[in-house]
């Protein structure tokens, strides 16, 4: 490394370890494949804590806090978080065509030909993943109420646009 730039040069190699262990942990905590387990596991720990006063585990706030910055564009002003979602969309419907080339099976969500209507696929994105994620942040602690409120307001803008059928 650069001379001055080891941000872990007064550590013992042991928390060297710890730390890098933690990152890739907390990294990986971000793969919607185990989503339901974590959000699970802090709600057991809401619980728990409500009951007998006990603290949440770190490393589990952390990965949560990991993933609520990996789902943070259904929380920006509205405007921002539609560029997002259009962008997001897209890249879920370039990921869809290459495995379409490839002759795989599509998810319906990556198929630009099934899922047409942004709106619908926010809401449901909102509604089955986000809201109880940010529901149960704004639980873990008072200064995040506002990941609430805002992912709610988001999806009422988002359901107001929903072409009606």
């Amino acid at each position: 490394t650069s001379e001055g730039c080891n941000i872990f040069e007064h550590l013992s190699k042991a928390d060297v370890r710890k730390v890098t262990q933690t990152m890739i942990d907390v990294i990986l905590a971000t793969d919607m494949a185990g989503h339901a387990g974590l959000c699970e596991k802090l709600s057991e720990a809401l619980e728990l804590r409500q009951k007998e006063q006990t603290e949440i585990s770190r490393d589990l706030v952390l990965k949560m806090l990991i993933k609520t910055a990996d789902l943070s564009n259904t929380v920006k002003p509205f405007d921002i978080s539609r560029q997002w979602a259009i962008c997001v969309t897209e890249e879920f419907f370039n990921q869809g065509d290459l495995e379409k080339a490839e002759g795989l099976e599509v998810l319906p969500m990556y198929d630009r030909e099934k899922s047409t209507e942004l709106a619908k696929g926010q809401l449901g994105f909102i509604d089955f993943v986000a809201k109880k994620h940010m529901t149960m942040m704004s639980q873990v602690h008072s200064g995040l109420e506002w990941l609430l409120e805002n992912v709610t307001s988001n999806r009422d803008t988002w359901n107001s646009t929903v072409s009606p059928h």
